[in-house]
């Protein structure tokens, strides 16, 4: 109550220090002098399609040649999850890369093709189904960043207590197909 957010989402890697944000999350452990760092939880990631997508082209059985790929752009950022699923495409014809999460998300809720989206929001939607694969890539880490000159505020205190609870590591799922 009585707290405002204003959330950006961005790849840039934003200045605490020169206050562009009171508070960070990142997937990456941020590096910046003067920080405090937690540890949040986990991204497991595993390959969905949508329902319609799966009764025009059927769930991939051992290998997804002749299906349509979504994938993360190709860029270092994303080199894990993209180096993962290549190896795996045997053949199969990139329809979409993208380096937002939720264009890719809304791209394969349309039926575009398979992707790597995270399991903890796509597992309970009932629009996609979970394409089974043995594995998957590596989870993500998701990291909370303060400047140490603000740990103490009230305000950014109830903020990051909040993301504590949200995201707490019990809520995880594991990626287990």
């Amino acid at each position: 109550p009585e707290i405002q957010l204003d959330l950006n989402c961005t790849n840039l890697d934003v200045n605490l220090a020169r206050r562009e944000a009171d508070i960070a999350l990142r997937l990456t452990r941020p590096t910046q002098e003067d920080l405090i760092i937690k540890r949040l939880s986990f991204i497991h990631l595993g390959l969905y399609a949508s329902r319609d997508y799966v009764d025009r082209f059927g769930v991939p059985k051992d290998s997804l040649v002749g299906h349509q790929m979504v994938l993360f752009a190709n860029r270092r950022t994303f080199r894990r999850e993209n180096d993962w699923l290549e190896a795996r495409m045997d053949g199969a014809h990139v329809a979409l890369r993208s380096d937002s999460v939720s264009a890719m998300y809304a791209a394969t809720a349309a039926g575009t093709g398979i992707a790597l989206l995270p399991c903890l929001v796509a597992d309970h939607d009932r629009q996609l189904v979970r394409i089974p694969v043995e594995g998957g890539p590596e989870p993500r880490q998701i990291w909370q960043a303060v400047h140490k000159d603000l740990r103490d505020s009230a305000r950014i205190r109830a903020v990051l207590d909040f993301l504590g609870k949200a995201l707490a590591p019990a809520q995880a799922q594991v990626s287990a197909a």
